[in-house]
């Protein structure tokens, strides 16, 4: 089948893809996704109305029914939006199966349910405003199927880039998603749990730090062409690491926790695993994180050296005593990278530790066995956590730090971004950062830690120094032709950033 060269949007920024849409996984429906916009609300009301008139319930709704039609046909329509200005443009997948809609978890979403969304659904297929461009099916026998996938007719296209012309839609998750979240040892599935005073803190102080940052606008000083080639290298990884298409969705600005092992009987769910996860910053190659900007601002990112290694000899009431921790006998530093994978799969693994499939045992001068053998007896001290899928507890350590560090800047409506053991903040909170991470992993492990800084403000500010003399103006900087597609986003977020509140 011959493909088409299509144009996709990430953000605004055009970005040449050869793919065969009929080819892509669609985009799953998220129950979760939420806009807060006073046009969309009377268009929804209009197209209540619409339906109504075109098929009459045969009875009265209930007021609660008739405000799970309403919700339902607005989250349609959110989700056929995402689909429409996503980085890479796919269909939309609708869940068709009376069991998607079931309540029984504090995972699902109750305010709609399988009766609302079927009429809200079929209410839009008569008014011509969806149309079914794969039909789902399932096999209840080999317990196999496929999602039905839809796509807006060209009468919604229309009426949805009438409502939303900007590239950028600031959608946020919708207040009662659950955001302290239990995972199976096998990371197949969400767990239910009884709450404790533990969850309720940790989900009443990640809504402290959502509401903090979801007031600010977060991107990426990059120009076209720059964004083209991060987008081939995220398009490229995704290809090794997913079957879900790469993109970039710049309004994802909330985080969940994930917690780890809830099916292992140990007295407490909540001692593993932890870290925050879902947004964007965090699904982008880490050379560009310093390009990232707050609020038009210049960044920096602040990262712990050696943070899981140190922790481990500190429970020992050890230290590492200058040595570097990825570097055992024998590894020259060139394969160090391979010296902290190893490091890595020690800890958090149990039995098999892989191979990399970039590993050469010729050219780097042992096998992988013997690397693992050598990080081993290098780090005798603290071997006995080797193999033990310990890593998870202190993933519960480092989260725990992270929340505090988030938490003492979110207090004060100063947005920091966590990816694990980092954090990125405007360039101006630089030394208050480190102060504070150094202060918070020493209230826990009695001791010191070296941080690093990438400064992302230095960057910024070298890219337009001549001859070693600063010779330029920020605003005229970012005015410039190459970054106009940032400066639109960025005037987008200054006229919409209340709409949400």
């Amino acid at each position: 089948m011959p493909e088409d060269k299509q144009q996709s949007l990430i953000g605004g920024i055009k970005v040449s893809e050869r793919h065969d849409l009929s080819f892509q996984p669609s985009r799953p429906f998220d129950f979760f996704l939420w806009f807060k916009d006073k046009e969309l609300d009377a268009y929804v009301a209009d197209l209540e109305l619409q339906i109504k008139e075109i098929n009459p319930p045969r009875k009265v709704r209930p007021i609660k029914a008739q405000e799970k039609f309403i919700f339902s046909l607005k989250l349609i329509l959110l989700n056929l939006l995402a689909a429409e200005k996503s980085t890479l443009r796919t269909l939309q997948a609708v869940p068709r199966r009376n069991k998607e809609f079931n309540v029984k978890t504090r995972y699902d979403q109750k305010y709609v349910s399988f009766r609302s969304f079927t009429d809200a659904y079929g209410g839009l297929l008569e008014l011509e405003l969806i149309k079914i461009v794969t039909k789902g099916f399932w096999n209840g026998k080999r317990k196999q199927g496929k999602v039905t996938r839809i796509e807006p007719t060209h009468k919604l296209k229309k009426k949805l880039s009438k409502l939303f012309p900007q590239d950028v839609i600031y959608f946020i998750r919708h207040p009662d998603e659950e955001n302290i979240r239990l995972r199976n040892a096998k990371k197949t599935k969400l767990l239910e749990y009884e709450d404790t005073d533990y969850t309720q803190t940790a989900r009443s102080n990640l809504k402290t730090i959502n509401d903090c940052l979801n007031k600010h606008w977060y991107d990426l000083r990059l120009s076209d062409a720059e964004f083209d080639i991060m987008y081939g290298e995220m398009v490229k990884r995704h290809k090794k690491e997913s079957k879900n298409p790469a993109s970039i969705r710049l309004s994802d600005r909330s985080l969940y926790r994930i917690y780890n092992n809830g099916d292992i009987p140990d007295g407490d769910n909540f001692k593993q695993g932890g870290r925050f996860y879902g947004a964007w910053w965090e699904g982008i190659p880490s050379k560009y994180r310093r390009k990232i900007m707050i609020d038009d601002k210049p960044t920096v990112e602040i990262d712990y050296s050696s943070y899981h290694p140190r922790m481990l000899y500190a429970r020992e009431g050890l230290n590492l005593d200058g040595r570097d921790p990825y570097l055992p006998d024998d590894l020259q530093e060139e394969w160090r990278g391979f010296g902290k994978l190893a490091f890595t799969k020690l800890l958090n693994g149990k039995k098999r530790l892989k191979e990399p499939n970039d590993y050469d045992s010729e050219v780097i001068g042992m096998t992988w066995k013997e690397l693992l053998t050598k990080m081993e007896l290098y780090h005798a001290p603290i071997a006995k956590y080797f193999r033990t899928g310990y890593g998870l507890d202190l993933q519960r350590k480092d989260s725990d730090i992270a929340e505090a560090i988030l938490l003492g800047f979110s207090n004060r409506n100063i947005p920091c971004l966590p990816v694990h053991d980092s954090f990125i903040v405007h360039h101006a909170h630089a030394e208050e950062l480190k102060n504070m991470m150094e202060k918070e992993y020493e209230n826990i492990f009695a001791q010191s830690i070296p941080t690093k800084l990438d400064d992302g403000f230095e960057l910024f500010t070298e890219e337009y120094t001549e001859q070693g003399e600063a010779s330029y103006d920020i605003d005229a900087i970012l005015s410039e032709d190459e970054n106009s597609q940032y400066r639109r986003r960025l005037h987008l977020w200054l006229e919409n950033k209340d709409s949400n509140k």
